[in-house]
């Protein structure tokens, strides 16, 4: 096994893969040895895939090893029912998730741990965008379940939750817009793997959907956008090399309307503010999150069990555990 490998499948090394223990297994069985690194978890997955590559049967596999059969399952089937089990564990416990994808509690333990070991590494957030929900590794728009992976980690399982329902066609009465959450979110995180590079433009078609959006917003709620709001709509426009929006124009005071294109990026000039295409994205993103998420708060905090009123005699419990999704200002990174 070559180096690189072995930095793999070592447990604390911060290399490694959610999968470190099925790569060691099927690693150590290629080479007909255990390795040192190996556990109780290590070794059953090494058996199992001996017995695999032996042409053993499915029925006797299923027999001998009931959980991680059904584990491997779905692990190998690349499908929805993977998608969705890796997304619940970034988020969810494994006794909850056992209800919800209606598994045996045995199943959903080994593939947080042979398959997609997060658990006990979810405060290591670099290292969760990395190597658990890798964006660098994303379709282009991203699918279903590259959208729950990055949400039910940055969001919580609020989130999550109305993508699933969403996908699946399942109502939810706390939830009546369900769809038009779901279709936010989504949105949420294509425009936030859209950031412009430095010096160049910004993509045209997510930014065209943004004005739109937003354009849509308004005309649904009759409210008005929010000038700075336009303006850096307007300024985003530019970077993607679209034409200014007069329905944008009608938003902005008139001494906002004059919009420098001399120079790229896209610089333009605002109540005495210069604004480049970067800053107009993050101006757009936290103004995004604010309406997408707003919705989900209410949710949450319909969801939340209200705490019993305490006397002075009573000891002072600690604070129970909160949703990821604390506040609209939650940044989905």
């Amino acid at each position: 096994m070559s180096t690189a490998a072995i930095t793999d499948i070592r447990l604390f090394s911060p290399f490694r893969k959610p999968d470190w223990r099925w790569r060691a297994a099927a690693g150590d069985a290629q080479e007909g040895l255990p390795g040192i690194w190996e556990d109780q978890d290590i070794t059953r997955a090494r058996f199992y895939f001996c017995e695999r590559e032996q042409a053993v049967s499915d029925e006797q596999l299923a027999t001998t090893y009931p959980d991680l059969f059904v584990a491997h399952a779905i692990y190998v089937s690349a499908d929805i029912r993977r998608d969705e089990m890796e997304a619940r564990l970034l988020c969810q416990p494994v006794e909850a998730i056992a209800r919800k994808v209606d598994l045996a509690t045995s199943v959903v333990t080994v593939y947080a741990t042979v398959f997609y070991d997060v658990l006990d590494s979810l405060q290591a957030r670099d290292w969760v965008q990395e190597y658990a929900i890798r964006p660098h590794s994303f379709s282009s728009p991203p699918a279903e379940g590259e959208v729950w992976r990055q949400l039910a980690y940055y969001i919580g399982p609020y989130a999550l939750e109305a993508l699933i329902n969403d996908y699946f066609g399942r109502a939810n009465p706390e939830c009546p817009n369900q769809h038009e959450l779901a279709d936010d979110l989504r949105f949420l995180v294509r425009f936030n793997l859209s950031r412009p590079p430095p010096g160049l433009g910004a993509d045209p078609q997510i930014v065209e959907e943004s004005c739109q959006r937003e354009l849509e917003r308004s005309r649904r709620t009759g409210n008005a956008i929010n000038p700075m709001l336009a303006h850096h709509l307007q300024v985003l426009r530019l970077a993607a090399g679209l034409r200014r929006s007069r329905e944008l124009d009608r938003f902005l005071p008139k001494r906002g309307r004059r919009v420098a294109t001399a120079s790229l990026p896209a610089v333009a000039e605002y109540d005495g503010q210069l604004t480049n295409a970067a800053s107009a994205w993050s101006s757009i993103r936290s103004a995004l999150e604010k309406e997408i998420l707003g919705p989900l708060c209410q949710i949450q905090n319909r969801a939340l069990p209200v705490p019993k009123a305490k006397t002075e005699a009573e000891v002072p419990a600690d604070p129970p555990s909160q949703s990821k999704l604390a506040s609209p200002e939650a940044i989905v990174a």
